[in-house]
């Protein structure tokens, strides 16, 4: 994330993970997470977690490894929010999209940008505010190569996936190791 406040001070902060799949659609992502201090004040400030999605099992773990527990929820008792709207009122900003070719890094990918403009007076800006999320998905591996949302309001946010191997993952890696204890959660009906 890159950040430019107001008095000109640069935020820069950069998080790295390692993503995993196999061929049944199996997903682990191994990440530290920076600014949790209340929940491990001894970490200096970040907590690794693990997430594992598993779609044949229809159940998606969170791996704390500080305690050796794995939160199992299932994939069939996520909440579905509601699709994201305009405030009544509002008028929709207007949108547009942009092709960005079909190669990224030396792979095959459709890139697309789509930016969404904030027209003088809607929030009470005095000029227009543009806001761009650009995305490359590779067609041939079907995961998200890379994407850059940027907002003057926010900062950017930039994703980027690198030392890509294709190489048969361990299905080892999509299960919780056997001495971590499973403790189910369980949401509340809607």
């Amino acid at each position: 994330m890159k950040l430019i406040l107001f008095d000109g001070t640069r935020i820069d902060r950069e998080v790295t993970a390692r993503l995993f799949s196999d061929g049944a659609g199996r997903i682990r992502r191994e990440q530290t997470v920076i600014g949790l201090d209340p929940l491990k004040p001894t970490s200096g400030g970040s907590v690794g977690v693990v997430t594992i999605v598993d779609p044949v099992a229809g159940v998606i773990y969170t791996l704390n490894p500080g305690d050796h527990t794995a939160h199992r929820m299932s994939t069939s008792s996520r909440p579905q929010g509601p699709e994201p709207t305009v405030p009544a009122g509002m008028p929709a900003p207007p949108t547009r999209r942009e092709s960005l070719g079909t190669q990224i890094d030396g792979l095959t990918a459709t890139g697309q940008k789509t930016v969404m403009t904030i027209v003088p007076g809607q929030i009470g800006n005095d000029r227009a505010i543009e806001v761009s999320d650009e995305r490359w998905e590779s067609t041939e591996l079907e995961v998200l190569l890379f994407s850059l949302h940027h907002n003057p309001q926010t900062g950017d946010v930039e994703y980027r996936l690198t030392n890509i191997s294709r190489a048969e993952t361990s299905r080892g890696l999509f299960t919780p190791p056997a001495d971590y204890k499973i403790v189910d959660q369980f949401l509340p009906p809607r």
